[in-house]
């Protein structure tokens, strides 16, 4: 081996121009010219570990660092071509690659200046620092301020992030704020601000209802509804819309409207990247893209990226590469080093940190067993469960999930399917609850009873009829004006109960009335459970808080609570200090779930 060809390998980074918003690369190999450039890349390509040099001497592609060079570029998805060089770069993908190969990358003055404003962004969000100016006619915690410089320090920088306090912590407040700030800027400047706001239709509800009572100086424009037709399209200002509207519009939107910012609130709903909406999303024209979610990590690692895709597109990489890499890390360091590589983007605050005065919340597991007919309900799908899963192939879990929903729904009650004829009796958890509901109603201030299954809500709706209860009623069919009634009048004192199902009352509702929560039925995602029951669990509740989680006794969802606990961890290891752990489900522990 020559001399120079001992000398590691290297990435150099340039920006296009004068810009920072693309780049490009060029691998550099001390001691190989050009063609033998090309005809290491070229080995590489074919997995082969050697080349031989033009005089004569062999070289181990791993010693000159080309291999741990290439294998990077393969998980951020970045593509070389066969003379090393890498073109049009986005900011994200030449950001992750600095952190990645910081010691073997060489950057222009364009690059090292993005690296500096990714150092500066934690003194810049320091709420105590300067005068902290608000159009807002109230007053902000120190942490909704700290989150407002959050928002703000990343839009002068040019970078999106994601804003994921807990629910009940002022999302929207802290998002309204940044936009009265930017357009109290833009208007020093003699400059228009016009910021986009896209949710669920409960949640554009409330950014419309906190906006009139706080930002009354805030112009904002509800695009929604068959109304919109007879609406002008605004040119400043605020503008609200919904998912679904986004996805019927955006066709008409494209190179017609561009926004300073964009909020995608409620943003759990854009984790599946192929989806429509996200789509919709990505079609928009706005200088920077904010995720807000009490949950960035519901299911796995892929929801992570998919939210990092839009607010940053390359940062994480690929998909394929980034789960590849991360979704089955047994090592610990390379989970410390995803969390330290999103930490400047990402911010989350758990109401445990910054509610010191709200009241403690308790939970409490309520095991259950089921009856003498219900468990030989369960016992006979149970056996066909697993033979399906003994004769599934590849695509085993799309072949049990039908069969796990049964065995859930038959651990809730066996006539599930029929609530109006089902015998309520004929359930061990709905004993329970004829048992209990008349001293909880005595003793609580409010009750919330949630269920994934509509139908068990209703069943649940003619057990509190039988007991002489009057009650609320939300599902996903329940419309906005209603759903916003039933809630004031809940507020007010009306009724003890309100049933609610898990997707459609898990967001966007203020229930502090109620200082008792009922879960009937475990989810996989205790994130999920977590935000329904901070609809009583939040700011403006005043007494302890109690959560009852009915689960039965030997039944699948005993091994929900278990996979629970998985999930949990997933989300530590990124937003705290838990275990690290993957998220994918295996054929073996699929058995384990419907296992004795």
């Amino acid at each position: 081996m020559s001399k120079d060809a001992n000398m590691p390998a290297t990435f150099q980074i340039n920006s296009e121009g004068s810009g920072i918003d693309w780049f490009d690369g060029q691998i550099e190999s001390g001691g190989l010219n050009l063609a033998e450039l090309r005809k290491a890349l070229q080995a590489y390509r074919k997995k082969e570990e050697f080349i031989q040099l033009k005089d004569g001497n062999w070289v181990s592609l791993e010693m000159i660092g080309l291999k741990g060079l290439m294998e990077s570029f393969e998980k951020l998805g970045v593509k070389v071509n066969t003379d090393g060089h890498v073109k049009k770069m986005t900011r994200g993908e030449a950001l992750s690659i600095t952190i990645e190969l910081e010691s073997e990358t060489r950057t222009d003055s364009a690059v090292s200046e993005l690296r500096e404003r990714i150092k500066q962004l934690p003194e810049k969000r320091n709420a105590q620092t300067g005068t902290f100016n608000t159009l807002i006619k109230g007053n902000l915690r120190d942490y909704q301020k700290e989150g407002i410089l959050f928002l703000e320090s990343l839009f002068e920088t040019g970078f999106g992030g994601i804003l994921a306090d807990d629910m009940g912590l002022g999302k929207t407040i802290q998002g309204l704020s940044f936009f009265s700030r930017l357009k109290t800027k833009k208007d020093s400047e003699g400059k228009r601000m016009f910021a986009l706001v896209v949710g669920p239709l409960a949640s554009i509800s409330v950014w419309q209802k906190e906006s009139e009572k706080f930002f009354p100086d805030l112009k904002i424009t509800l695009w929604h509804g068959t109304e919109r037709i007879r609406t002008t399209f605004p040119n400043e200002g605020v503008l609200l819309t919904t998912y679904g509207t986004l996805l019927r519009d955006f066709e008409s939107w494209k190179g017609k409207h561009h926004f300073d910012a964009a909020i995608l609130d409620e943003a759990q709903n854009l984790k599946n990247f192929r989806s429509l909406s996200s789509h919709a999303v990505r079609q928009t024209s706005a200088d920077v893209y904010f995720c807000l979610t009490g949950t960035p990590l519901e299911n796995h690692l892929a929801d992570l990226w998919a939210l990092f895709d839009i607010c940053f597109p390359g940062y994480l990489g690929t998909r394929k590469g980034f789960l590849k890499y991360y979704q089955d890390a047994e090592s610990g360091g390379l989970w410390d080093g995803l969390r330290k590589k999103i930490e400047p983007f990402i911010l989350r605050r758990r109401k445990s940190e910054v509610l010191k005065e709200l009241p403690p919340i308790t939970e409490t597991l309520v095991p259950v067993t089921m009856t003498e007919e219900q468990g030989k309900f369960y016992e006979l799908a149970r056996k066909q469960a697993i033979l399906e899963l003994a004769q599934a192939k590849e695509n085993y879990l799309m072949v049990m999930l039908p069969h796990l929903t049964k065995l859930r729904r038959i651990a809730c009650h066996p006539e599930a399917g029929n609530p109006n004829d089902a015998d309520i009796q004929n359930s061990g958890k709905f004993q329970y609850l004829k048992n209990s509901l008349p001293e909880l109603e005595e003793t609580s201030q409010g009750i919330l009873i949630f269920s994934q299954y509509t139908d068990i809500l209703k069943i649940t709706a003619r057990l509190l009829e039988e007991l002489g209860y009057k009650y609320f009623y939300l599902d996903g069919k329940t419309p906005l004006k209603k759903r916003e009634t039933m809630v004031n009048k809940y507020q007010n004192g009306e009724n003890s109960f309100f049933l609610i199902s898990l997707k459609a009352g898990g967001t966007a509702l203020t229930l502090h009335r109620a200082d008792t929560v009922i879960h009937l039925d475990p989810w996989w995602n205790p994130a999920t459970e977590r935000q329904a029951s901070d609809r009583a669990h939040r700011i403006g509740q005043k007494k302890k808080v109690f959560v009852y989680k009915l689960y039965s006794e030997k039944s699948i969802e005993e091994k929900v609570l278990e996979l629970q606990k998985k999930k949990k961890e997933i989300f530590d290891a990124l937003f705290g200090e838990g275990t690290q752990t993957t998220g994918k489900i295996t054929r073996d522990q699929l058995l384990k779930l419907i296992s004795e």
